[in-house]
């Protein structure tokens, strides 16, 4: 009997156990069920919304364009003898570009040289020998005048004849015409030595700037851009031939494509910011809107504030931000995963104890640099999630596994 009353007392005991085990399931199961599902923290990513300003802006592509371009073209014919500086270097006005060199034109200044110096000679010669003759030539004339004039004193005093003065000064008259004709055929030919002289100077001189063109030089400051197809030493080029490209002397714009359907927002005078390697960013300003379309975009040209910055080159791509509008003290976040400007979806906002999510619709405005928009739904200071979520949006709350890291 006491082992039958053992019996039932275990059997009883074990019964309220396991409806015991069976509350506590089906507790657990209720309380999850009305939690509703979890999602751990750690994977998602929070935003707050605060107050602020919102930069919208038009983004933007294109390439950076030289205000001036400039062809260098061989300035005589000749063979390159040296490129003196690589494709995009950047050069002051008179830097040596490029040397020439030119055979035949060189042994021709050596030989007008030659002519010059040969025809300096000549001249000084024949001045020397003019000189020389006209001096003997007077003082001949002078011997022939001294003794035409003491003729006629002996005349005077009865020693000779009439005939014998007038033939003595005959002789004189004949040698001072003599002494003038000599004068002016030796100056005639001094002037001819001198002309000459100066024609193969002349001559020399020109020559010397040809090959003085030989050495090619920037005419302003800029960047090399490229060097003509082929264009090496050894390289035969003929008298006008392009070279290479010059860019630069008038600093650098950007021509920049926006979408057709953002044109309305873009107009002359905007300020655009331009952004360069290392995260450097220079300041433009929209110029011109060009009428046509491209590919269905529009085309601007842009005005560089800073020019001259040295990261900036010829043909560079560029991404750009076109500030069309500065809106103060509107409720700004970090967009969502998704969401675009003006869309009304629903977000997950965090409760003030950080343990669950609450689903709530969102009216979302313009979308700037500093994020987007809150028109409505969200008050400042809410805490929202900007991962992915599209998974749990049928549930109007999602419970947080660990602390959300805000």
């Amino acid at each position: 009997m006491d082992e039958l009353l053992d019996r039932r007392r275990n059997g009883l005991l074990w019964a309220v156990l396991a409806f015991a085990l069976v509350l506590l399931i089906a507790g657990a199961v209720l309380s999850r069920w009305l939690a509703g599902p979890r999602v751990a923290a750690a994977e998602l990513a929070f935003a707050r919304v605060h107050r602020g300003s919102l930069t919208q802006v038009v983004r933007a592509y294109g390439e950076i364009r030289p205000e001036h371009e400039e062809t260098v073209s061989a300035p005589s014919t000749g063979v390159v003898e040296a490129l003196h500086v690589a494709p995009g270097t950047r050069v002051r006005k008179g830097d040596l570009l490029l040397t020439l060199s030119n055979e035949q034109l060189e042994g021709e200044y050596r030989r007008a040289l030659q002519a010059a110096r040969k025809a300096r000679t000549e001249l000084a010669r024949g001045r020397a020998e003019t000189k020389v003759e006209l001096l003997r030539l007077r003082l001949s004339a002078v011997e022939y005048q001294v003794e035409a004039e003491a003729v006629e004193r002996l005349l005077a005093a009865g020693g000779t004849s009439r005939v014998e003065v007038e033939k003595k000064k005959r002789l004189a008259e004949l040698a001072a015409r003599i002494v003038e004709e000599a004068r002016e055929a030796g100056q005639a030919k001094v002037d001819a030595l001198a002309l000459a002289a100066s024609e193969a100077d002349e001559h020399a001189r020109r020559l010397a700037e040809r090959l003085a063109r030989l050495e090619v030089r920037s005419r302003l400051d800029g960047l090399l851009q490229t060097w003509s197809d082929d264009l090496r030493p050894g390289v035969r080029v003929e008298y006008g031939q392009a070279l290479a490209r010059l860019s630069g002397g008038g600093g650098y714009r950007a021509l920049l494509h926006v979408p057709v359907r953002h044109a309305h927002r873009v107009q002359p005078g905007m300020v655009v910011q331009i952004h360069l390697p290392r995260q450097e960013t220079v300041r433009g300003k929209v110029v011109a809107i060009r009428p046509q379309t491209e590919n269905d975009e529009i085309v601007l040209d842009v005005s560089i504030d800073d020019a001259g910055n040295s990261r900036l080159y010829p043909g560079q791509s560029v991404l750009a931000d076109i500030v069309a509008d500065t809106r103060s003290g509107a409720l700004v976040v970090d967009p969502p995963a998704g969401v675009q400007a003006g869309a009304t979806a629903w977000v997950f906002r965090l409760d003030r104890e950080g343990r669950r999510l609450q689903r709530v619709l969102v009216t979302f405005g313009a979308i700037g640099r500093e994020g987007i928009a809150v028109e409505s739904g969200l008050t400042e200071g809410d805490e929202i999630v900007t991962t992915d979520m599209s998974d749990w949006v049928e549930h109007s709350g999602v419970s947080l596994q660990g602390q959300p890291a805000l």
